[in-house]
């Protein structure tokens, strides 16, 4: 029988702090054209907003700590104002985008990149490939060779959210 030791809230926020600081550091790579960082980023935002053995720290963090994490999602109707507050959860779960008749959320979003091992992904989850085919306008940036596929700005979206989120909530809870 495995007993699983239960982690302090001090060691969630060492792995928190840890994990935003390495999203910080691949985000200005990517922005820098390197695109080989795009799995790592994806795998930080697996780790702190997916559930999962060893993910889903901000919600972790949220319940030691007292934190409330408030997102910020589309209300429907979308007429001013055209936002609302949301859940972590409600985050992650809103439609991100439409691929060949499948919607897909954020969460969906990250898991796709970051659980892609070599050049496949697990069979029920559409391929990253088949979800950029199906992108014809990719983003650009000029500072990317190019530009990148639609997912990737998702992913860099999703990433700048939870370091606004966190440069403005956690950051006061950690002093």
């Amino acid at each position: 029988m495995v007993t699983l030791m239960r982690i302090s809230s001090e060691d969630i926020k060492k792995e928190v702090r840890e994990s935003l600081a390495h999203l910080d550091h691949y985000l200005g790579l990517i922005q820098a054209g390197d695109a080989s960082y795009i799995k790592p980023l994806s795998v930080e935002l697996r780790k702190l907003l997916c559930k999962g053995r060893g993910n889903g720290l901000l919600e972790r963090l949220s319940k030691e700590c007292g934190i409330n994490l408030d997102f910020q999602v589309r209300a429907l109707p979308v007429m001013p104002p055209s936002y609302r507050t949301a859940t972590l959860d409600e985050y992650l779960d809103e439609f991100r985008c439409h691929v060949g008749g499948e919607t897909y959320t954020r969460r969906q979003l990250i898991h796709i990149v970051a659980d892609k091992k070599g050049a496949h992904t697990e069979d029920e989850v559409v391929q990253l490939f088949e979800i950029e085919k199906y992108h014809s306008l990719p983003v650009y940036d000029g500072r990317m060779a190019g530009g990148y596929p639609i997912t990737v700005k998702y992913l860099l979206d999703i990433t700048l959210t939870i370091l606004r989120l966190a440069k403005g909530k956690l950051d006061r809870k950690f002093d």
